[in-house]
């Protein structure tokens, strides 16, 4: 554990820095998956209260994270601090998380 806390430590934008630095290109949109049942350990994340992480990075586009655990699936998004974004990707959410809602049924 303390290696991981070690390493998750170490800022993003040096660990990039020989590949071009933190990908930051206009408009990006990104969709992320991680399934926590299929690592090799059991964590039990609601009774640690996990926090997930995610590097500082100047962006105008919409990035949404899907993460599956023995609770169930959790969604996470960054968006760009903007009027547009403020007035359509809250809806957008709420409108993703009823679908997934409607389909689990």
């Amino acid at each position: 554990m303390k290696e991981a806390v070690r390493l998750g430590s170490w800022p993003l934008r040096d660990v990039l820095a020989e590949w071009g630095g933190m990908p930051e290109a206009p408009g990006m949109f990104a969709i992320s998956w991680l399934d926590l049942r299929r690592l090799p350990v059991r964590i039990d994340a609601t009774r640690l209260d996990a926090q997930y992480v995610g590097a500082t990075i100047d962006t105008d586009g919409v990035m949404l994270w899907f993460i599956l655990d023995e609770a169930g699936l959790h969604l996470r998004c960054r968006y760009p601090d903007t009027l547009a974004a403020r007035e359509s990707v809250g809806g957008w959410l709420d409108a993703v998380v009823r679908e997934l809602q409607t389909r689990a049924r």
